[in-house]
């Protein structure tokens, strides 16, 4: 006669790799007589670590952009991706960060089978191209069980230059502190009309070759009102923009200093155009009688990354 009985595999069968059991049989008789089997479950323990810097999943480079100096973090997302528990879980960054455990374990410390846990490092962006490398990694019954999963970001780097609208009358010709000072004061005579300036930056000494043309000055002028209007070309490769930006409109090619002496400091200019919270354009507006001849400097502080 045969009979069968079964039995639903638990978790710790699997994590000791076999099921024993005693089959017995016996009979009114008293006749009886038993038999042992060990049935060898497969154990396949396996992990997978994913690694994120600022939450991007950046395995290629280039990865996020993010400006040098600022904070990176880096999150490693550990997964029990194979049929067994896992232990003595521990995760490492090649350069040297030191992940820590953030969440995921239910509390009995072992990095059950779907289990996933998270950890994060954190560190200051450098400029260039970074890569690194997370590690997850145990032992299963003395065989080393791991994963790895790189990681990258591209530092931008900051650079702030002075920029003027011109090419004009070099203000080293005109300014009575410094013979070596760069830009340029515009003449717009007398009566109505319209000037639009090249809006250059980097361009010291006045000399253009070496400069960035970064945008434009509009100066119009109807009646007594005088408008300047600071654009940036939206359309060049790096993202431009104003972060500072400095006037002068007058009757003198520059202004003039308590000591009577015209000064091109931008921070002795007595008008502060308004920038756009975008950065991408500056505008002022004032009033001059109209027989007024004037002339306008006006000057930026350009900021981009790359």
């Amino acid at each position: 006669t045969t009979f069968t009985g079964s039995y639903a595999i638990t978790q710790a069968d699997i994590d000791a790799g076999f099921v024993y059991n005693t089959a017995t049989v016996d009979t009114d008789e008293d006749a009886t007589d038993t038999d042992d089997n060990t049935a060898r479950l497969p154990q396949n323990p396996a992990l997978v670590i994913e690694k994120a810097t600022n939450g991007e999943d950046a395995d290629l480079p280039t990865g996020p952009e993010i400006i040098a100096g600022e904070t990176v973090t880096w999150t490693y997302v550990v997964t029990n991706t194979g049929n067994v528990t896992l232990s003595g879980i521990a995760v490492t960054d090649d350069k040297g960060v030191i992940p820590v455990y953030v969440s995921g374990d239910d509390g009995d410390g072992l990095l059950n089978v779907g289990e996933s846990w998270t950890y994060e490092a954190s560190g200051i962006a450098v400029a260039g191209q970074y890569a690194n490398i997370g590690t997850a990694s145990t032992m299963f019954n003395d065989a080393p069980v791991s994963d790895t999963d790189p990681s990258h970001y591209y530092g931008l780097q900051r650079y702030d230059e002075t920029a003027w609208a011109g090419p004009g009358t070099e203000n080293s010709s005109v300014d009575g502190n410094s013979s070596t000072a760069w830009g340029w004061t515009n003449d717009i005579g007398t009566g109505d009309g319209e000037w639009t300036f090249d809006l250059w930056a980097a361009a010291g000494q006045n000399d253009t070759s070496k400069g960035i043309l970064v945008g434009t000055v509009t100066v119009t002028r109807v009646g007594n009102t005088v408008e300047v209007t600071y654009e940036i070309d939206t359309s060049l490769d790096e993202e431009y923009t104003i972060i500072e930006a400095h006037l002068w409109v007058g009757d003198t090619p520059l202004p003039i200093t308590k000591k009577g002496t015209p000064t091109s400091s931008p921070g002795q200019f007595p008008f502060s155009p308004s920038i756009e919270s975008d950065g991408l354009s500056a505008t002022w507006s004032g009033t001059f009688d109209a027989s007024d001849a004037l002339y306008v400097s006006a000057h930026a502080v350009i900021e981009w990354y790359e």
